[in-house]
């Protein structure tokens, strides 16, 4: 109990850590120094926009004093900024439909004092440097998507983010547990034929991790990564302290990428998958396949009960994601399998299977997209009021139907009594 009060004073102070404070006015700050929350990703203009914590501010005469608080630097330099760097940033500050933007002249990377850290950051960008450049000898579309869906890099100018996120099916490109665990699965029957299924873990925990690192601290995978190891260590944990667990050791290890959209909307859809998707797959199940069961129950409750959060952050929610998650989601994992395997073995095949598979995936969401732009009305509170309302009643109803079916079945095959039969070690029994 001491513990979760103290976490949940851990994340208190950094949310009122990211409140912006600045030492001069803000109109004669003209540089900062600041540290990078999160790898900067492209807008619509071809600006490089990074989130960072200022760290100090100084003024025109050159007066530098204590800062602190999250701030946006749009920069027009093609670089690519690591989480955890160090940056000069010369500039202003100035402030944009109520969010403070600092439109940076020129930037400059500060040397890490600590040789792992550098080294670190060195190692990361050389890597990913040679990850794009494998996937840059794919067709331009085919090469962004890949990006989303291996390296979580969905710059804001590309148009297939704007559609798949009109589509209500943003949830299925962003990083997540679903994306971790098909990483991890291609490497388990990767290592299935050289080394035995007791000791696979011991290659593909590792390997997550290494991932992970390379891509980056997204709030989502730092999430499932922990869920991923932590039954290792405790392996009859329950779900509910599971969950609770994670959420001590996110606040812990990483606490600023705990106070983010993406975290809120990662641990939303989690907590509906762990307590609501099951109701709902042992629901339908009587309609269709045990598996298509579970992926479809996965997919609706994780649309739905994210729909709240990002009504409240964003303002927008999109129904059809609702119908289009299903079908959508498959299709990103198998795209997911091809372009891990081109990393490995780039061969025609392969790119011209990825080339089909992106297709297919841009007309699910390009009809997705018309349509909730033609459909606005869907997209509102009470849209999302009756889809629940909806599901709800399905699923009422297919839980009343299983009842009924099994009390017949009871009453036509029961005999009064039970046949127990004693344990025994002869095979044929």
């Amino acid at each position: 109990m001491i513990i979760y009060v103290l976490t949940w004073l851990q994340v208190i102070l950094v949310y009122r850590a990211n409140s912006l404070e600045i030492p001069f006015p803000s109109e004669s700050i003209t540089a900062i120094r600041a540290v990078v929350r999160f790898d900067s990703t492209k807008s619509e203009n071809g600006n490089t926009v990074v989130d960072v914590l200022l760290e100090q501010a100084s003024n025109r005469r050159g007066d530098f004093g204590a800062a602190g608080g999250s701030l946006l630097v749009v920069s027009p330099e093609n670089t690519l900024f690591l989480f955890g760097q160090h940056l000069d940033v010369f500039g202003e500050l100035v402030m944009y439909e109520d969010t403070w933007f600092f439109f940076a002249q020129e930037s400059e990377i500060i040397p890490n004092k600590h040789r792992f850290v550098e080294l670190y950051h060195r190692t990361r960008m050389r890597i990913l440097s040679v990850m794009r450049v494998r996937l840059d000898r794919l067709p331009r579309q085919v090469t962004s998507l890949s990006e989303a869906l291996l390296l979580g890099r969905f710059d804001t100018w590309s148009p297939l983010r704007k559609m798949t996120t009109e589509s209500g099916c943003a949830h299925v490109v962003a990083l997540s547990g679903m994306h971790l665990q098909a990483i991890i699965g291609m490497l388990s029957l990767l290592l299935s034929k050289i080394v035995k299924k007791r000791n696979i873990c011991f290659f593909t925990l590792p390997l997550a991790c290494i991932y992970v690192a390379i891509v980056g601290n997204k709030p989502s995978l730092i999430r499932a990564l922990t869920m991923v190891v932590l039954p290792h260590f405790h392996k009859r944990i329950e779900t509910k302290y599971a969950l609770a667990n994670v959420v001590v050791l996110h606040a812990w290890v990483a606490p600023q990428t705990l106070i983010s959209p993406g975290s809120a909307l990662s641990y939303g859809a989690i907590t509906s998958i762990l307590y609501v998707s099951p109701a709902i797959a042992q629901s339908i199940s009587t309609i269709m396949p045990k598996k298509l069961a579970q992926l479809v129950a996965t997919t609706l409750s994780a649309t739905l009960c994210t729909a709240p959060i990002s009504l409240v952050l964003f303002g927008s929610w999109y129904g059809i994601g609702v119908l289009l998650s299903p079908f959508l989601a498959p299709v990103a994992l198998l795209f997911l399998g091809v372009t891990f395997l081109w990393l490995l073995i780039p061969c025609v095949p392969l790119m011209i299977l990825a080339q089909l598979m992106v297709d297919l995936f841009t007309k699910i969401v390009t009809w997705g997209s018309s349509w909730s732009l033609e459909h606005t009305q869907f997209s509102t509170n009470l849209a999302w009021l009756w889809s629940v309302v909806s599901l709800l009643t399905v699923v009422g109803f297919l839980q009343y139907a299983n009842r009924i079916a099994r009390r017949r079945s009871y009453r036509k095959h029961d005999m009064g009594f039970f046949l127990r039969f004693p344990p025994s070690n002869n095979p044929t029994t």
